[in-house]
This record gives structure tokens, sequence and C-alpha cells, in this order.
């Protein structure tokens, strides 16, 4: 007998329904599992000797493949944190070229740097303006932030499906199985990036140097040099690099004695040396080197910097010379030479200038103030100073001079006033002549001039001079009587 069945059509679907529900759930709980397994082991097996770029799109393509959906990406973010830039991925089936995106308005601006976020449907319309999701046709949107071993973020993992996404907790549960490893990656890819920049910055540097930097090891051998080697020394790198640093000394000593400094103080500063140019010239060189520490503290050699400082010595040299030349030329000058203030203090002084006015050494004239002690008359030097002001130079001013005696003198003054950029008075320095016999064989000459002139205006005798023509060019007032 068949027993009938009394469920309505509408009660079978709803059992159906539900059914499939729990053969779904039961499904999922089933694949979840499998699915992490899976994950695990491709990390282990299948990823483990990719790396870069390759390992991210790899990763990609297999989330892509194993969950069924159109696009994987992963992005790096910007250092504004305004933006990502896509740097590897899969969609539908082909490799993503790298792009950057605005994070404002996406889905992916509410993931970075916070939690895993989950649109399964209708992504769309939550974010209307983010136009990558409407060109592509995007319905479903699962993403993972990947954060460096700090804390800070550093990026993002994003699915991406043209249909509503319906295993989203599988889904997720991947990328968080995935993020790690990739956010580990992504970190290490961006230390390796910035130690090429480093090296790529460092090795333009290095070979844009005037001085040469070297390195040796332990045993004082040549291990790096660089190219500023060759204009200075005339050698290639290649030439010295494995040969004793010893050999381009001039003087073996000298290297002794560098190696002695920095054993006992671990450097070496500005240390004047001589080296040996491949052409058997010598050049001048300032040596500052230090020792190169192991991670252990023990010594792994020596680096430094040389300094072709030839040209430099030369000018010195001539310097010297030259002032050596003027300080005689000063000392021996048989005039008195000197440089003053404004204010009127000496600033330097030749032994003539020192004698002129009677005193022992420069030191007693640092202690003298011109206008009080030098100059006899206040009107005369301030006549000197409204010459300066005027025009910058006095030229054969006669002027009266006091010595440390009492003395009055009589000077030839020419000088000038040394300004600074801004037409401002620094000092004085001027050539001073004594002139005080001069002025005294003047001083007799006028009165002997005076008293013949006296005895011949009152002579009754007619006196006259005639010029070689027979002009009379002079007749005393007896000439009135004849």
């Amino acid at each position: 007998m068949v027993k009938k069945n009394n469920k309505t059509n509408e009660q079978l679907l709803d059992e159906i329904t539900l059914l499939k529900v729990k053969i779904a759930e039961l499904e999922k709980s089933e694949a979840e599992p499998k699915l992490a397994e899976i994950a695990l082991k491709s990390i282990t097996t299948q990823f483990s000797a990719v790396s870069g770029l390759e390992f991210f799109e790899k990763v990609c393509r297999h989330l892509t493949e194993t969950l069924q959906m159109d696009y994987a990406f992963v992005g790096e973010l910007s250092a504004d944190e305004d933006k990502a830039k896509v740097i590897a991925g899969v969609g539908k089936g082909k490799p993503i070229e790298q792009f950057i995106y605005d994070l404002a308005n996406t889905p992916c601006k509410n993931v970075i740097g916070q939690s895993v976020c989950s649109y399964p449907f209708d992504v769309q319309r939550l974010f209307p303006k983010d136009y990558l999701l409407i060109d592509l046709c995007i319905e479903g949107y699962i993403a993972i932030p990947l954060f460096n071993r700090a804390g800070s973020a550093l990026g993002i993992m994003v699915l991406l499906d043209s249909k509503p996404i319906t295993n989203p907790e599988i889904a997720t549960s991947l990328l968080q199985i995935f993020s790690e490893r990739v956010a580990s990656e992504m970190e290490r890819n961006q230390a390796e990036e910035m130690l090429r920049e480093s090296e790529i910055k460092y090795r333009s540097i290095f070979e844009s140097l005037q001085d040469i930097y070297y390195r040796t090891d332990t045993n004082g051998i040549i291990t790096e040099i660089s190219p500023s080697v060759l204009p200075i020394s005339g050698y290639e790198p290649k030439e010295v690099i494995g040969k004793p640093v010893i050999d381009v000394f001039e003087d073996p000593a000298e290297q002794a004695i560098i190696k002695k400094i920095i054993n006992e103080s671990g450097k070496v500063t500005d240390y004047e040396i001589k080296l040996v140019t491949k052409d058997k010239k010598v050049r001048i060189g300032s040596i500052s080197a230090h020792t190169i520490m192991g991670p252990g503290g023990e010594i792994n050699g020596i680096e430094g910097i040389i300094r072709d400082i030839t040209e430099r010595k030369k000018t010195e040299l001539a310097f010297k010379i030259s002032e050596k030349k003027y300080r005689d030329m000063f000392e021996l000058s048989p005039v008195g030479i000197y440089q003053s203030t404004l204010e009127g203090k000496f600033l330097d002084a030749n032994k003539s200038m020192i004698d002129m006015l009677g005193y022992d050494s420069f030191d007693d004239l640092l202690k003298l103030n011109m206008a009080k002690d030098v100059y006899y008359d206040k009107i005369e030097r301030d006549k000197v100073i409204k010459e300066y002001v005027k025009i910058g130079i006095v030229k054969d001013f006669e002027l009266r001079w006091s010595k440390k005696n009492g003395d009055i003198i009589w000077v030839l003054l020419n000088a000038r006033a040394v300004k600074d950029s801004n037409k401002k008075i620094i000092f004085f320095e001027g050539i001073v002549r004594d002139i005080t016999e001069r002025k005294k064989v003047e001083e007799e000459l006028k009165e002997s001039e005076g008293m013949v002139r006296t005895i011949v205006e009152t002579s009754q005798d007619w006196i006259w001079t005639m010029d070689i023509n027979g002009v009379h060019t002079f007749s005393n007032s007896a000439i009135e009587g004849i």
C-alpha cells in the first residue's frame, strides 16, 4: 500500500531549498579546510622558490583560479597615503599592467590600514564614483589590508568579480592566509628598492668624488679605490687595487706614522702626506681615515679620504714668500709705515715708524691713541679725517706729531682709507716721512732771505741784477737817488 503524500508543491520547494542550503553549508564547511590546506601547501611549495613581482602575480593567479573570480591584484600604498599602485595582478587570466589609482571614493579607502572589507554584491551602487568598478563591471569586492612588521600600512590585496561573490567567507579566509606572506614580500621588496637606490646614490657620489676614497684590509692591501685616483695619481683603479697602500707613499715612514695614530685613536684627521704618481712626480695630500669595525668589534681594515692639496700648498708657499717679501720691505723701509683704526688705535707699524716717534717697540704704540698721543694739533687730525671721508686719500699733508719725549716733529703724510664692500672705513694705512730737518732748513733759509733782503733794500748803493738779454730783473731803492 502506497502512503499518500499530503505536502503541497510549495512546501516541497521550501524543503528542497532548505536542503540545498544545508548541502551548500556542508560543502562549505568541508571546502574551507581543504582550501586552507591547499593555500598553505602552495605557500610552502609552489611559491617558495619565487619572489618579487613574480610571486605577487602567482598568488593572484592562484586566488582567481581557486575561487573562480575575475580579478585579483596587490596594491602598494603611496607615501602620501592618497593613492595605491597596483604592482601585480591577474585579470581574466591575464597579467595586469601596473597602474596608480586614487583611493578616494573607493572601497579600498575603507581597507588600507584598517581591516578586511567585504562587499559580496552590489558594490557599484555603494561606490558610484569608483570608475574602475564601473569600467570592469564589478559586482563583488573583497579586500584585506597589508601591514609591515612594525604595524604600519603597506598596501592592499583585492579580489573582484563581475558577478556576486557566493563564497565570501572562503575568499576572506584565503586572503588572510596569503596576506602575511604577501606583506612580508612587499616589505622585503621595499627594503631591496631602498638598498638599490642607496647603492645607486652611493655609486654616483663615489664615481664623482674629487678626492680619493680608499679601503684597505688589515694587511694594508687596497681593496677599493675611487675613480678619482686616475686624474690625481695617473693610476687606473684596477692598477692599485690589490697592491699595498704603502706603495703610493713617497716616504714609507709616513704610512707607518698614520697606522700608529689610527691604531692608538681609531682615526687620523687632515694629516699631510706626499704621494708618488705613476710618472714619479710627488703630490701633496691630506689624509683623513679611520678603522673599519666588524660586527664583533674586530678591526677589518681602514677606509679614508685623500685630498689633493698640491695646488693649495703652492699657493700657500707663494703667499708666504710674498708676505715675507712685503714684511721685509715693510720692516726695512727708511720711511714710517703704519695702519690704524678710525678711532686712532695702531694696528701695525714698522721699525722706522717706531723709531720716528721715539718708542722702543710696537707694543708701546699699541698703548697709544693717535688723536691724543701722536697728533700735536687736533685740528690737523680732523682735517686728515675729513679728507679720508671726502676722497679716501690724503696726499703730501705736512703735519706736526709728538714724540715720546715731547719733542715736536714735522711729518709728510701720504695715506689712504681702506673700506669694505659697503664703503665703510675699516682702517687707514699710511707712509710717513720725517721732514723736521727740511722744515728747519726752510725756516733758516727764510730768515736768511729776509736778512739779505733788508740789507739790499736799505743799502745806499745801487744794487741791481740783469738777465743775459740785458733786461733789469731787480733794483733796490737806491736807484731813486741817482
